[in-house]
């Protein structure tokens, strides 16, 4: 089942990510459980610091725990990549996908309705050309009676003219 279309998708996975990055990784045998254990921090941004010498210390330290920190099954690195296979396997329907497939539609739908915008405004050209040549049939019509009108009216006064 399709998870419902939401524009908090995005929010939702980072606010995760973020939960992840200062949460605490369980199971490990080592003395570095946090990722500010070792010297990763996550500033008032939202973005990561890294203390070198803090880093350094812990890998000269336990080097095999700070492996784990990132890739064990409960690491870091396999956290981070189940969240966002989530948001980024489109074979798993996640909410990325939805969105795609919601703003696909959409513009599936806007692409119908310009085509039938488009063959509306080809019948009204239609319509508005034959108008135009209807008109211009009348107008010559009208212009053969006018001048029918006044030839006949010249002829009256051509005739009144000569029986004076």
């Amino acid at each position: 089942r399709r998870p419902p279309r939401s524009t908090l998708f995005p929010y939702t996975t980072l606010f995760r990510s973020r939960r992840i990055a200062t949460g605490q990784v369980t199971g490990l045998g080592g003395s570095f459980d946090f990722l500010s254990q070792i010297g990763i921090t996550t500033q008032a941004d939202g973005m990561l610091a890294l203390d070198e010498a803090k880093l350094d210390q812990a890998l000269t330290t336990d080097l095999t725990n700070v492996i784990e920190l990132f890739t064990s099954a409960n690491g870091i690195v396999t956290q981070l990549d189940s969240n966002l296979s989530v948001l980024l396997d489109s074979s798993q329907q996640g909410p990325l996908e939805a969105e795609l497939d919601s703003l696909t539609k959409s513009i599936d739908d806007l692409n119908e309705t310009v085509l039938r915008m488009d063959e509306r405004l080809e019948l009204f050209e239609k319509k508005i050309r034959q108008e135009f040549i209807n008109l211009e049939i009348i107008l010559g019509k009208l212009d053969a009676q006018r001048n029918a009108f006044q030839q006949a009216l010249q002829n009256l006064d051509g005739f009144f003219n000569r029986q004076r």
